[in-house]
């Protein structure tokens, strides 16, 4: 199964020329993905454009040309009035938003719209490749300028014992959203861990090792004269 999957890493806010077909693909399970989770839980939801092309970062696996699984990262920086009043946010104006004041929050890293298309998770796989893409996810936050990375995790599915398992810690539990309940968690950045199991972990490692990142968002100095230099 490994052979043929990928990992790529994008400008969310704009796909540089020759990278059009893949983002495309990713915006359109993100748009299919999610309408579809809301349409079982019964929500009326429009997906909007807006919200895929306003992220620094959109990921995905790649099962040949076809994303299988999706992944959005942001920066935030909190000191500034017009990034801490994005709608993104609004589950935070409470204990939260006061905790991470506490913390002295500068910047955030948000991990948003987690989605593995149903013929991949782990019932059907073995696997479960939304652990995989939030292991992978925090590595780019460790590489990024962000003080933690904040995550929504459904309960109605595994987002935030996931989370929990690799270091989140809760910010605030059980709030209505959508027609379910949520959790707000943060990540320390000296505090995570990996929960992936040995075959999960073999996968992660090899998917990050040839991950197609065309705009080189993730590689250090070093990373780029190896990757440059063969």
């Amino acid at each position: 199964m490994s052979d043929n999957l990928c990992y790529v890493i994008l400008n969310g806010r704009h796909p540089i020329y020759g990278q059009e077909y893949r983002y495309d693909q990713l915006y359109l399970l993100w748009k299919s993905g999610w309408e579809e989770t809301f349409r079982e839980d019964k929500i009326e939801y429009k997906s909007n454009a807006n919200n895929f092309i306003r992220n620094d970062f959109v990921v995905g696996i790649f099962n040949d040309q076809n994303p299988i699984g999706f992944h959005a990262y942001s920066i935030f920086n909190l000191n500034s009035i017009a990034h801490s009043r994005h709608p993104y946010f609004d589950p935070f104006k409470s204990k939260a938003e006061e905790r991470l004041r506490n913390l002295n929050v500068k910047s955030a890293f948000t991990m948003e719209y987690l989605f593995v298309h149903p013929e991949w998770r782990k019932t059907t796989s073995g696997m479960s490749l939304a652990s995989i893409l939030i292991q992978l996810g925090l590595r780019i936050f460790e590489q990024s300028s962000a003080d933690v990375a904040l995550g929504v995790g459904r309960n109605n599915r595994s987002v935030s014992r996931y989370a929990y398992e690799k270091g989140a810690v809760s910010l605030e539990q059980n709030i209505a959203m959508h027609g379910n309940t949520v959790d707000l968690f943060y990540f320390p950045k000296n505090e995570l861990r990996n929960n992936l199991s040995d075959q999960e972990q073999d996968l992660a490692e090899k998917l990050w090792t040839d991950r197609i990142d065309p705009e080189n968002l993730t590689y250090s100095t070093i990373e780029e004269e190896k990757v440059a230099h063969g």
